[in-house]
């Protein structure tokens, strides 16, 4: 005795279109998690570029000072190499007079 089983066409394509609804679905909630995911990772890397431009500022700021207080420095040798080549330069001139003199 055989059994025949007939499924209408109907259901079967209603099973299909559930399946296929049920994958899209499922696609879906993939994309949303990977888009979670994504942002997430471009969050840390944001902090991560935003941190380490902070810290360049701030080199950047601490070297701007030392270039300056360097400056401040460098003009303060320079009014005292002034007057060391002027006193060398008048008694230069004095001990040449006194030569001259002698």
């Amino acid at each position: 005795m055989d059994l025949k089983i007939t499924i209408p066409v109907h259901r079967f394509d209603l099973w299909r279109m559930v399946q296929k609804l049920s994958n899209t679905e499922l696609v879906h909630r993939l994309e949303s998690i990977l888009e979670a995911k994504e942002k997430a990772r471009n969050k840390k890397e944001e902090e991560f570029y935003s941190r380490r431009l902070k810290e360049v500022n701030e080199f950047l700021e601490e070297s701007q000072r030392e270039v300056e207080r360097l400056t401040v420095l460098l003009e303060e040798f320079e009014k005292d190499r002034n007057k060391i080549l002027d006193r060398l330069e008048r008694y230069s001139f004095i001990i040449s007079n006194q030569d001259h003199k002698q």
